[in-house]
């Protein structure tokens, strides 16, 4: 079972070789659900890493309905990230009625031809997630990031059993709130892969002069995402096991 960590920090590049990790996606800004990344912190990740990554294509926060400037833009990003060796990418795009977006799903699929996709979990807004599955799988999506349109994947295993059994080419992979038992339960049914972020948050006010206001709305400028290494290792372990 493949063990896919999101991060957004090139501090949890030693921890995740130590992990051993199968895969990355990459973003930046996890607090806000994952935006797309700089330039430079994808070539870091590429130049210390040798395993999979996947970079995120999401302009802004907030909904999956993208204007044509938008579109343009994660475009834009698509061309860059593909001379740089990525193995795949990440996005989502949905009507405003939060139906897959076919016409903007296949100028993304155009633009990231030759790249593998994952779908993120925009797809937990829909309506009909068997619909919605049919025409991600029919498109060739290669994997369907999902919690089964709850809020912890394990309460959406119902659903995601059902997808997965409807799923002709496409790859299931549950997230959200994946930990050890987590694992052991999408490992003991068979999925072929998980996704988690593998961090808590941490105060970083060691060292640092506190400041004498925010520099954000929400004041977290004392508080960063750190990789759980124990968390992951117990993980991937799970994932490793040839019986659970």
């Amino acid at each position: 079972m493949i063990v896919e960590v999101c991060t957004d920090d090139v501090n949890s590049i030693t921890g995740i070789k130590q992990s051993q990790i199968n895969r990355v996606e990459l973003c930046s800004a996890l607090e806000l659900g994952g935006l797309t990344p700089s330039l430079g912190v994808a070539e870091t990740f590429l130049a210390e890493l040798d395993i999979p990554i996947r970079v995120m294509i999401r302009p802004r926060r907030g909904h999956f309905t993208y204007s044509d400037a938008e579109l343009n833009t994660m475009k834009n990003d698509i061309k860059v990230f593909k001379t740089l060796g990525v193995e795949g990418l990440v996005f989502g795009c949905l009507t405003a009625q939060n139906h897959i977006d076919r016409q903007a799903l296949n100028f993304l699929l155009e633009a990231a031809e030759g790249l593998k996709v994952t779908f993120h979990r925009a797809f937990d807004w829909v309506d009909d997630p068997l619909e919605s599955l049919s025409i991600l799988d029919k498109e060739g999506v290669d994997t369907l990031l999902t919690s089964g349109l709850k809020d912890k994947a394990a309460l959406g295993l119902e659903l995601l059993l059902e997808l997965k059994k409807k799923a002709d080419n496409i790859t299931l992979m549950p997230g959200s709130g994946i930990g050890k038992q987590e694992a052991t339960l999408f490992k003991r049914f068979n999925f072929e892969a998980i996704h988690l972020s593998g961090t808590t948050f941490e105060s970083t006010s060691i060292g640092v002069t506190k400041p004498k206001m925010s520099m954000l709305s929400n004041p977290l400028d004392f508080e960063l995402r750190t990789l759980q290494l124990d968390k992951l290792m117990e993980v991937v372990k799970i994932a490793n096991e040839k019986e659970i």
